[in-house]
């Protein structure tokens, strides 16, 4: 290797500093060249390490893969030939058991019988039963228009053939064309000109009477019952009640009742029984058509409940009794109504009264009466909706929605009275009822268990829920008065 480098023309001029540049110059190409042929070993040794490694996985590959696909191709091949030997095995043994069970079914076959019926013009059906290997003899009566009839004997032959043999005590008559004579009669024509007779009566049902009563119990009685318990029973009793009177779609008056009281008691101790349920609603409406569908009409509603109530478990101090409270609705307004199922009434003059009967055991401001007075009333818009459809012939669904509005606090005196009843007719006396009632009274209130700076606690109206599902005998009454009515 030539080695070029350049000094300068000061350090040239001394013999002893050019020499030891020149010394320092080639030491340093001789470390380089050094340093250089060991990286060039090491990167040729690590380019052959590589390659060699490679080519070994690779080659490892082939071979691996290559002994798999032998390994598989006899796996399978040997597979094949034990599945084909146990298979052949197995379906030998289903054809011959197939083969047996045919032929024990051949013989059944051959040696059951067929059922015949044989009937005539007019009478019972003959029965005769076909088989082989066994005669039998029935005998029938065959009858012809005039119902004059011959005895018969029906013979089993075979499976496949019937004999018929006629009594021996019949005899046969050939009848005789006798001499005749043809008479003429003289052919009568009645006058065509008939007179219509006038029509004086119609006959009218324009009262609907009906109604549907459902009792249903659950009774539940323990004793010794290591896994714990108590007896209970408890029944509810619905009564439901309609008198609707219809004057040619001109005048209408529907009148309706319903009754409902519940009881359930855990224990043998009879004071232990509670009330949870109990209502008695009265409802009259008066409607006058306007046009079409549409009908001038005024509702009364009343409501109140039978037993007293109680704020269970404390039963010493009730909550309410009959007509403690009793609710009115006296309405008057606008009832859509196309059919029998749908009915929308809209009332924009509504009085709401609430009435205590007794204030010395009912506390009446928790239903929105002053403390110095027995009842109260307010004006407001009411909204009644009623929807009936049969979902199948045995299932009814029916949502009853009402809705008062306070005129002298619109939006925040609010009343909403919603239910909706399924009902099932699992039999014809036994029904099926789920019931979700849904209530919101802005002059009921109920405690929140906050206190106001001067002690006193706070109440506010919530939402009410009631849900029911009962099982029991149930009956229904439809019936319609006639009446007749002189056409004019």
């Amino acid at each position: 290797m030539l080695n070029i480098f350049a000094i300068q023309d000061s350090l040239g001029k001394a013999p002893n500093n050019f020499e030891k540049i020149k010394n320092r110059q080639n030491a340093r190409s001789s470390i380089l060249e050094a340093a250089r042929q060991r990286f060039n070993s090491r990167l040729e040794k690590m380019n052959l390490d590589s390659a060699i490694t490679a080519y070994r996985k690779y080659a490892v590959r082939v071979f691996s893969d290559s002994l798999q696909n032998q390994l598989s191709d006899s796996l399978k091949l040997r597979n094949q030939q034990i599945l084909t030997t146990y298979n052949d095995s197995i379906v030998r043994a289903v054809n011959d058991s197939i083969c047996l069970y045919v032929q024990t079914l051949q013989r059944y076959a051959q040696n059951d019988s067929v059922s015949l019926y044989i009937q005539s013009l007019t009478g019972k059906p003959s029965q005769l039963w076909l088989r082989n290997n066994q005669r039998s003899i029935s005998r029938m009566y065959i009858k012809n228009i005039q119902n004059d009839s011959i005895g018969v004997q029906l013979m089993n032959l075979d499976k496949q053939t019937i004999g018929i043999a006629i009594e021996d005590n019949i005899t046969f008559n050939r009848i005789e064309h006798k001499q005749h004579r043809d008479y003429v009669f003289q052919k009568y024509t009645p006058d065509q000109k008939l007179t219509k007779i006038p029509k004086k009566y119609n006959v009218v049902a324009p009262w609907d009477l009906g109604g549907n009563g459902n009792l249903g119990f659950t009774q539940l009685y323990l004793s010794n019952w290591k896994a714990g318990g108590r007896s209970s029973f408890s029944f509810l009793t619905v009564l439901k009640g309609y008198a609707n009177y219809s004057n040619d779609s001109k005048l209408k008056w529907e009148n309706s009742v319903e009754f409902r009281n519940g009881w359930i008691r855990q224990g043998g101790d009879i004071n232990q029984t509670q009330k949870n349920d109990d209502k008695l609603e009265l409802i009259s409406r008066l409607g006058v058509n306007a046009f079409k569908d549409w009908y001038y009409s005024t509702e009364i509603d009343y409501k109140t409940q039978f037993f007293k109530g109680y704020n269970y478990p404390n039963d010493s101090v009730p909550i309410s009794s009959f007509m403690s409270p009793a609710t009115t609705f006296i309405k008057l307004g606008f009832d859509y109504k196309p059919n029998k199922n749908f009915s929308l009434f809209l009332s924009p003059i509504t009085a709401k009264n609430v009435f205590v009967r007794d204030t010395a055991l009912i506390d009446q401001t928790k239903f929105g009466v002053s403390a110095h007075s027995r009842s109260f009333w307010e004006p407001g818009l009411n909204i009644d909706l009623r929807y009936k459809i049969d979902i199948t012939p045995r299932i009814s669904y029916e949502t009853k929605y009402k809705m008062f509005l306070n005129y002298q606090q619109p939006f925040k005196k609010i009343d909403v009275n919603w239910e909706n009843t399924i009902v099932a007719q699992l039999t014809n006396r036994i029904s099926m009822t789920f019931m979700l009632y849904m209530l919101y009274d802005s002059n009921v209130t109920f405690p929140t268990g906050r206190f106001e700076a001067n002690g006193t606690e706070i109440y506010k109206p919530k939402w009410q829920t009631k849900e029911l599902s009962t099982i029991g005998f149930s009956y229904k009454i439809n019936k319609h008065v006639y009446q007749r009515k002189k056409i004019h």
